[in-house]
């Protein structure tokens, strides 16, 4: 693998991509303060119709930001030879395998490889893309691709289509609710209407904390059967000897010799 030196802000990123984390960003900077660039940045060099050529990232995007924060003058990177799709394909699989993702971050993923993986399919094969099976329905060419190169269950991926699918209002609801690493709760909302599926969200967002609420109370509950239990099952001397207990001082029972 051969190595190539590049200033940072000579590296262009492009296309849609993942929020930067701050964290992520600080966390990187620190390791490669201390440690060195232990991974390079994955990049591809692109022609100019206007004469020239420009760097593209492909992967590492937290990488090149925090060598953007240390004020580096030169980053290692990987040069590849690939086209648009390959590099996306590239940069998913490289978030897949390194990035602490949710649910709804991995589903999105996923999704996203399928597609790429489609439109690949396409390009090479168009006819046999476009495929029809006995039921009606499109060839799953991509979701099977998914599974094959991501080492992935098929149902998996089938079920990362469908929560990637769901609504940005619902996606953002997730989020703000804390089910955006729910995948069982993004699949409820998936199988709903569209314009119903931000309501669903809410809905099981409320209904997880009215559990919450009632779990204390349940806990309050069995303790105090069991106490009365407890209370009913012991002799008169326990029981005295019970009350001179919870009778003395906190401080007192603490630090009793």
């Amino acid at each position: 693998m051969e190595i190539f030196y590049f200033h940072p802000e000579e590296i262009d990123v492009v296309g849609t991509r993942r929020p930067i984390g701050p964290e992520k960003v600080n966390e990187l900077a620190q390791s490669i303060e201390r440690f060195g660039l232990l991974n390079p940045i994955a990049i591809r060099v692109v022609d100019l119709e206007v004469g020239g050529q420009k760097l593209l990232l492909i992967a590492g995007a937290h990488r090149l930001e925090a060598c953007k924060k240390l004020g580096l003058e030169k980053v290692e990177c990987v040069v590849h030879e690939v086209d648009d799709i390959d590099a996306e394909l590239v940069e998913i699989s490289e978030n897949l395998h390194r990035s602490e993702l949710t649910q709804l971050e991995r589903s999105e993923q996923i999704a996203r490889w399928v597609e790429l993986s489609e439109a690949h399919s396409a390009q090479v094969a168009p006819i046999e893309s476009k495929r029809i099976d006995g039921r009606g329905h499109r060839s799953e060419g991509g979701v099977n691709a998914a599974s094959r190169e991501l080492g992935i269950e098929r149902t998996d991926a089938q079920r990362s289509v469908k929560v990637a699918s769901i609504s940005e209002r619902a996606k953002e609801a997730a989020r703000q609710a804390g089910l955006d690493d729910n995948r069982s709760a993004l699949l409820k909302a998936a199988k709903a209407p569209a314009e119903q599926q931000e309501a669903v969200i809410h809905s099981i967002a409320q209904a997880k904390a009215t559990r919450t609420i009632m779990s204390e109370d349940e806990k309050r509950e069995r303790w105090l059967n069991n106490l009365l239990r407890a209370w009913e099952a012991a002799d008169q001397c326990a029981r005295e000897t019970f009350l001179q207990k919870i009778d003395q001082p906190v401080m007192d029972r603490r630090y009793k010799g």
